[in-house]
């Protein structure tokens, strides 16, 4: 997979769902795979997720196999309250607090506040470009104008000196 350009993030969770699978199945046998997830109680994002673990794993060792379909039900994300957040955020190492208060005020995912670098940050146009961490269709980074809150480029820029 590493040579297939794959990030190690999606290495590490394949490895642990192939793990799972070969604890409770035969991974050479496909159908004893398919009927492992087919009767798994759990949801159908985690169960297409296994599928597609168990298909690059059979990719590599040659193994044909009818992949099944479970399709996914995307819910409503439980949003939490700006108090709560700010309870959090306030009672928060430092660090930590910097980290959360971050994706807070950028809406980011905290991978995506990872992979931010000095060269991402353009203090004099308060803009922050933010490499996406899921597929999207249209661009691998998108760009935050930030210029309501020089405090929020410069909590970014010292988080990156750290």
């Amino acid at each position: 997979m590493k040579k297939n350009a794959f990030a190690d993030s999606t290495i590490k969770a394949v490895n642990k769902r192939l793990k799972h699978l070969e604890r409770y199945c035969k991974l050479e046998d496909p159908e004893q795979v398919k009927g492992f997830i087919a009767t798994k109680q759990c949801s159908n994002a985690y169960k297409e997720s296994l599928t597609e673990s168990y298909d690059y794993y059979c990719q590599a060792n040659s193994i044909t196999w009818n992949k099944p379909y479970y399709q996914r039900y995307d819910k409503l994300p439980k949003i939490p309250k700006t108090e709560h957040l700010n309870m959090i955020i306030a009672n928060a190492r430092s660090k930590l607090a910097l980290f959360l208060s971050m994706s807070k005020d950028l809406g980011t995912r905290p991978i995506e506040l990872t992979w931010l670098q000095v060269k991402d940050i353009d203090l004099k146009n308060g803009i922050v470009n933010i490499s996406l961490a899921k597929h999207c269709w249209y661009h691998n980074k998108y760009h935050i104008v930030i210029y309501h809150s020089r405090i929020l480029v410069n909590k970014i820029f010292f988080l990156l000196l750290l």
